[in-house]
């Protein structure tokens, strides 16, 4: 089905539905009318989501925000809170996508170059209901990789590890602090709202999902909260070395059988690690980041090498 055929398919099931909803409107207590409204409804949506899709282009991914609350319950999204969502999900797609290329934080911005290439747009608001799409390019660069693919893996790995305060913390090791404070602030306006969420992504391969209850809002943006301010301390940290990733990890095994997660900059400590090999014990200068697990009360912490000297046998 082509798209105007869509789009005129689309149109023609939202006159429908208007007429059978203000027949409804008119007949409270006519359950089957009610019925009816409400299943025409539902297919003026899921239509309205297949023509967002369509609409965008193969070389782009699309991201779909379903949300649900009590304001939104006769599904009309407000205006306050679009504006509200608009500038934290753009700052969240653009700097998981630069963390997720450079593997270092974003100091004055993202730059103008990456967010053309990345081309973060609303494709689509589905009518009659308060489903969000959003569409970007995630053509491969030079090296295969596409950064807003795995800007928005990162970004769905954080969400569904967030159990797992240990996992999750993790996680959004690997989508980067600036990224996490644009998360943040985006689970803050969906909890001033009192809506939950559940989070979408399509790709050629398959899809993935996060559904987020209202509850589960508020404890992420609690989380982020405390992630926003750990205690930062150097460190050294010992092992032998178990992985060492060109995309920036080094994890070791210390002599209690610990595993331990360093990061580095495959940019610009490149050559501090070309001599490390696998099986080698080594001692490491880092950077260590220490948050608590708010259910155990533990420290968790995130290591990232120092330079030059991050070496030191």
């Amino acid at each position: 089905m082509s798209n105007e055929v869509l789009r005129r398919h689309v149109e023609n099931l939202r006159a429908n539905a208007a007429e059978t909803k203000a027949r409804a409107d008119d007949n409270p207590e006519d359950w089957l009318l009610q019925s009816i409204a409400t299943s025409q409804q539902n297919a003026v949506v899921e239509a309205a989501r297949q023509l967002s899709l369509a609409e965008v282009g193969p070389a782009d991914v699309a991201l779909e925000w379903r949300l649900v609350g009590q304001r939104l319950k006769f599904g009309e999204l407000p205006l306050s809170l679009l504006a509200k969502l608009a500038d934290p999900l753009n700052k969240l797609l653009l700097r998981a996508a630069y963390f997720a290329r450079n593997k270092a934080e974003p100091q004055h911005g993202v730059g103008e170059d990456l967010a053309n290439e990345l081309d973060l747009r609303l494709s689509g608001l589905a009518p009659g209901s308060t489903r969000i799409f959003l569409a970007g390019n995630a053509t491969p660069d030079t090296t295969g990789n596409s950064a807003l693919s795995e800007g928005i893996e990162h970004l769905l790995d954080a969400l569904i590890s967030a159990d797992d305060f240990q996992a999750f913390y993790e996680r959004i090791g690997d989508l980067g602090e600036s990224a996490s404070h644009a998360l943040r602030d985006t689970l803050r306006a969906l909890e001033q709202e009192e809506a939950s969420v559940e989070v979408i992504w399509r790709t050629p391969t398959g899809t993935r999902t996060w559904s987020g209850p209202y509850d589960q809002v508020v404890r992420l943006r609690s989380l982020l909260d405390g992630v926003s301010e750990p205690t930062i301390r150097q460190a050294e940290v010992a092992g032998a070395v178990e992985v060492l990733n060109a995309n920036g990890t080094i994890r070791l095994t210390d002599s209690f059988g610990q595993k331990k997660s360093v990061r580095f900059n495959p940019k610009n400590q490149t050559d501090q690690v070309s001599s490390l090999r696998l099986g080698q014990h080594v001692t490491l200068s880092v950077t260590e980041r220490v948050v608590l697990d708010p259910i155990s009360g533990n420290e968790v912490s995130q290591y990232r090498l120092n330079r030059p000297a991050g070496l030191i046998q």
